[in-house]
């Protein structure tokens, strides 16, 4: 291949390269980060939730902690190791009664705020949204 065929190619790369960052940069006009762990904590629905759930959550707690009392009061062995072992399941109960609740409670919200961030990001005209881990220490929008 000759110095001119190389050169013609090196020169035709540039052109293309430069061409598709002008249309990218065109296209890409807005790119905003928000921190989604703090969206997603302040958002109201996830407050009400929360809120329900949490009066179900204390039950669990105030019959664990009546069980813990009976468990400390008693001389029975055979006894304590009934109720221990009930105490251990209503734990467990409550775990997953917990693990299950909040799974429900993110995937409600997400539900509702991913139209809002989706009409958002078409209002402003941002091309990209993305969403940080809470890490970001400065406004919760940032325009880049």
């Amino acid at each position: 291949m000759s110095q001119k065929t190389i050169n013609i190619i090196l020169l035709f790369g540039l052109v293309a390269t430069i061409i598709y960052s002008v249309w990218s940069s065109q296209n890409l006009k807005k790119v905003v980060v928000a921190d989604a762990i703090e969206l997603v904590n302040e958002f109201s629905l996830k407050k009400e939730l929360e809120s329900k759930v949490e009066g179900k959550l204390n039950e669990y707690n105030h019959l664990v902690d009546s069980l813990n009392g009976i468990v400390e009061n008693s001389s029975n062995p055979n006894y304590k190791k009934k109720i221990t072992l009930e105490m251990r399941n209503i734990q467990e109960e409550a775990r997953q009664a917990y693990e299950i609740s909040n799974r429900n409670i993110n995937e409600q919200v997400w539900k509702r705020l991913n139209p809002w961030i989706e009409e958002f990001g078409k209002e402003n005209d941002y091309k990209i949204i993305i969403g940080s881990n809470g890490s970001l220490r400065t406004n919760s929008l940032s325009i880049v």
